[in-house]
């Protein structure tokens, strides 16, 4: 009789240490899943920043040559810097000639709206265009040297007069706000930016 309650004891402590084990292998997979994504997102945000310097960079070069508030010809296709020969140089990118291209590429909440087959297009400046980074835009800014530099893999859209990045790869934006200087960054695509009021202001 003392046997089998010996057992009963042995295999109720056996179902238990699993049991605990069990829980403690999903906390470990769940933190170390944890914290590869937030590796992950600290390796994509350190990218927009390192982008977002360069434009911040292009755009007060501009400024400087007092190359701001150029009225803008209109595109019907995208323009890369080698065929939009009256814009300014400082603008690197391919000029993008509607915000419908940017949205196909799911940057839906951007803070510029313009059409190519609308007016909308007349009224705008070079830099208040979205232009889009690939890997020679990014080694011409100074970003993508080599292997050596930073690995940044992906293509970027941006602003120049807004200062948003996206990242085209990862679906990230970062957005700084010249005014305030303040940089707001917006995980994702389907954060809400209604409050932020925009208002052209290169002065």
């Amino acid at each position: 009789m003392q046997m089998i309650n010996n057992k009963g004891v042995t295999l109720i402590i056996l179902v238990v240490t699993i049991i605990v084990l069990m829980i403690l292998a999903t906390i470990a997979v769940n933190y170390g899943i944890s914290s590869i994504r937030e590796v992950q997102n600290n390796k994509i945000e350190s990218e927009l920043t390192i982008v977002q310097g360069a434009i911040i960079q292009q755009y007060t070069l501009l400024k400087s040559k007092n190359g701001l508030n150029k009225q803008a010809k209109v595109i019907t296709t995208d323009k890369p810097l080698a065929s939009d020969a009256d814009r300014p140089k400082d603008l690197i990118g391919t000029r993008i000639a509607d915000t419908i291209t940017i949205e196909n590429e799911g940057f839906n909440k951007h803070l510029v709206n313009y059409s190519s087959s609308s007016s909308t297009q007349s009224n705008l400046k070079y830099e208040q265009y979205y232009y889009k980074l690939d890997e020679n835009d990014l080694r011409t800014l100074g970003i993508k040297k080599g292997a050596e530099e930073y690995s940044i893999e992906y293509e970027y859209i941006v602003n120049y007069s807004t200062g948003e990045i996206y990242d085209m790869g990862n679906k990230q934006y970062f957005q700084t706000d010249y005014t305030n200087s303040s940089p707001v960054y917006l995980e994702g695509t389907d954060s809400k930016i209604e409050n932020q009021n925009y208002v052209f202001n290169d002065e």
